[in-house]
């Protein structure tokens, strides 16, 4: 059994010359990485996860961590309560926790949630 799902986003009907445009050059997907009890919680270790239509790079509508956590919580509603003590890491980069409400999205990134972890 495979542990790598790719997700696809319902899509939207719409006319829109940007809609149009994102048919043609579509962003690429976040590429999402689970450890500990967020892979237990997906049952996944990795997942190519797309960007919303409204968050591309041809709209003004930012994507941003808060964002894709929520969209995780409705997706996966285990890895709710997870997501609320877990650090986050973009293209193997820390980010902060004052850092996460403003950080944002823009497609193709390798982002890695990261549960606490206790050993001794």
């Amino acid at each position: 059994m495979s542990d790598t799902l790719i997700y696809t986003l319902p899509s939207k009907s719409t006319s829109s010359p940007s809609s149009t445009f994102a048919q043609i050059a579509p962003t690429k997907p976040l590429q999402l990485l689970f450890f500990a009890s967020a892979q237990s919680a997906t049952r996944l270790s990795t997942l190519d996860f797309p960007l919303p239509p409204s968050s591309s790079s041809t709209t003004s509508t930012p994507y941003t961590l808060p964002q894709l956590a929520r969209d995780l919580a409705q997706q996966f509603p285990k890895l709710a309560q997870v997501l609320e003590t877990s650090s986050w890491a973009v293209n193997e980069e820390m980010v902060g926790e004052e850092e996460v409400e403003g950080w944002v999205l823009q497609g193709g990134e390798t982002v890695a949630i990261l549960p606490p972890v206790s050993g001794g």
